[in-house]
């Protein structure tokens, strides 16, 4: 009955701090595009409002390493991953930047129209943050 109220009150909180957090996460991207809307500037205001979601995911992610951290062994990084999934979800995120500066970054037009217009970089944002959290584990001698 213990081990209930105590993943009962995990949850709680889990869910407390994680939704808190998506609400915090929100009005500061709408502040950051009040900045930069009202300054006429786009750096560093557009750059922070890129990074913004990234905590969100490692947030999301912060059970996994919870539970690895209980594990024995020594800390690995799975790089496969990080390569494979990372680089990917850091190149949706930061796609705004690629596609008014780096032009041979870009995406044919009504691709690169779908990264810059619609917030795929706040859900890539996310997923880049899960990924870099969960690319880290526990690998012991014998597995």
């Amino acid at each position: 009955m213990i081990e209930i109220k105590t993943k009962v009150s995990y949850y709680i909180l889990y869910s407390v701090l994680l939704f808190g957090m998506l609400l915090f996460t929100s009005y500061v991207d709408v502040l950051l595009k009040q900045i930069a809307t009202e300054s006429f500037s786009l750096f560093p205001w557009t750059i922070y409002r890129l990074l913004l979601f990234i905590p969100m995911g490692l947030m999301l992610g912060v059970p996994y390493l919870i539970k690895e951290k209980e594990k024995g062994g020594r800390w690995r990084i799975n790089y496969v991953k990080l390569i494979f999934m990372g680089l990917p979800a850091l190149y949706f995120t930061l796609y705004f930047i690629f596609h008014f500066y780096f032009q041979f970054l870009r995406l044919p037009s009504h691709l690169g129209y779908l990264l810059t217009e619609v917030s795929t970089y706040k859900t890539s944002g996310v997923i880049l943050g899960y990924i870099l959290i969960t690319s880290v584990y526990k690998k012991n001698k014998w597995s």
